[in-house]
């Protein structure tokens, strides 16, 4: 997977992020599913407190990789101008 986490440097990078997030909140869904029907609950009466204690007792918690980057908000801030400038002409 291409990422910041493995090296690799550019924009292409943003897309396997949205991936990794999605299998994420994959994983939580299924834990609220399955919390749901152990305890007898609706689905939308799980909170997020509950998923992150199960996510914590089996070692599961993500890493936080949010770490401003200044520099690199600034190239794709100039980015983004160009493609949406180029779109509009």
């Amino acid at each position: 997977m291409v990422s910041p986490c493995s090296g690799f440097e550019g924009f292409a990078c943003s897309a396997p992020r949205i991936v990794e997030f999605n299998a994420a909140v994959g994983q939580g869904v299924g834990i609220a599913a399955v919390n749901a029907i152990l305890n007898n609950k609706n689905m939308a009466d799980v909170s997020n407190r509950e998923v992150r204690q199960v996510l914590a007792q089996t070692g599961q918690l993500p890493k936080i990789f949010g770490v401003a980057n200044n520099g690199d908000g600034m190239l794709l801030a100039q980015f983004e101008n160009l493609v949406s400038s180029d779109a509009i002409a």
